[in-house]
């Protein structure tokens, strides 16, 4: 690990070209995104801006262990930014050190998100 003059945290083999930005207009984008960094073990921040509204995702090794959304923090926060059907997105290879509050896996958490989906609509129907 490495600090910086910001106090926040560098993970050793993240620097500032493996930032990434960009738009998304679905969801399903959106969980790719997530999926992408799980897959390559990115330890960062990821703050989503949907409509006035940003939250961010702390990653570790591709794992999320802290969301904030607003005043919501944790599972609350996490079911917000899931929630995002659209807009954008900036990942830094940075992040402040603190409790981790989740180790939450993002293909796990889809899985489930998915899941609980299917069995609402089919209530629905």
């Amino acid at each position: 690990l490495l600090a910086d003059d910001t106090g926040e945290i560098r993970f050793f083999g993240e620097w500032e070209e493996s930032e990434l930005s960009g738009r998304f207009a679905h969801q399903v984008t959106f969980h790719r995104l997530l999926l992408d960094l799980e897959d390559t073990e990115r330890t960062g921040t990821l703050s989503v801006t949907f409509g006035v509204r940003t939250g961010e995702l702390t990653f570790i090794l591709g794992s999320i262990a802290n969301a904030s959304h607003l005043h919501f923090t944790s599972r609350a926060a996490l079911a917000r930014i899931l929630a995002a059907r659209g807009g954008s997105y900036h990942f830094r290879p940075t992040f402040e050190p603190q409790e981790s509050e989740l180790d939450a896996k993002p293909s796990v958490l889809l899985r489930r998100t998915q899941a609980g989906t299917r069995k609402h609509d089919r209530r629905c129907a």
